[in-house]
């Protein structure tokens, strides 16, 4: 086997696991390996009121969270949401049950900058904003993210940390059963200057060579080089193997 097989296969192959993501129980932990696209549910038992009203989560009759509230106001409420670094979210769905004609749920996806005292703060809303479109009843309704945001740990223009949560409005007697996002891994554009001088920019598996190097996962044959073309031992297989999953057994 050649190094830059071992590579490719590395960085795309490894997706066993993708197909049962399709299917995940609700507040499950995505998948951290493979390109396919994959989902995560966020179910109604996640999301938790910000102005402490009457929420109540049916467990026994519809696993939706309702908005009991007997003024019969507006309820806000949040769920935390967390991808690997590099995530590209396509398509968010929203399962909603709506008990007014005229008074719809909503759904979105926010960013919050984690600031240290005396900085700015602030919350950005991120791709579209889901409403229960329908006169009564459960439904579901989606959209899709043009173009797909890419999920980061630190806002791009001065690197903050940030925090993503769903935030959703329930009118009275309204409720929510979880949010479904469409996602999918990407691996790490190509720098500039190639790292091993036996794999340029141009060299086809450039990107993928440059993304194993930056995580780690190589160092390569020696000082400066890939060595492509190389035949691939089983030891130095399981070095990549062993890195690029982060294996870590007790003993």
């Amino acid at each position: 086997m050649k190094r830059t097989a071992l590579a490719i296969g590395v960085m795309l192959a490894l997706e066993n696991g993708a197909a049962e993501a399709q299917h995940a129980p609700p507040n499950s932990v995505p998948k951290t390996y493979g390109t396919n696209f994959q989902t995560l549910h966020v179910g109604g038992s996640a999301f938790r009121s910000i102005y402490g009203f009457e929420t109540f989560f049916d467990a026994y009759f519809d696993g939706y969270l309702y908005n009991w509230d007997p003024s019969f106001e507006t309820d806000v409420v949040t769920a935390p949401v967390t991808l690997p670094p590099g995530a590209e979210i396509h398509a968010l769905c929203a399962y909603f049950y709506d008990f007014h004609s005229d008074a719809d749920n909503t759904v979105g996806l926010r960013a919050g900058r984690l600031i240290p005292g005396g900085g700015q703060r602030g919350v950005v809303a991120i791709g579209p904003t889901i409403s229960s479109s329908w006169d009564y009843g459960y439904g579901v309704a989606c959209a899709d993210f043009a173009p797909p945001y890419t999920y980061t740990e630190a806002a791009a223009d001065d690197g903050v940390a940030l925090t993503y949560y769903f935030l959703a409005q329930l009118p009275a007697s309204n409720a929510i059963g979880g949010v479904k996002i469409i996602w999918r891994q990407q691996v790490s554009p190509a720098p500039a200057s190639p790292t091993f001088s036996d794999v340029p920019a141009g060299h086809p598996f450039f990107q993928f060579v440059e993304a194993l190097s930056a995580s780690g996962i190589t160092g390569g044959c020696a000082p400066g080089r890939f060595c492509p073309e190389a035949p691939l031992t089983r030891g130095q297989m399981a070095v990549f193997l062993a890195k690029a999953l982060g294996l870590h057994w007790p003993y």
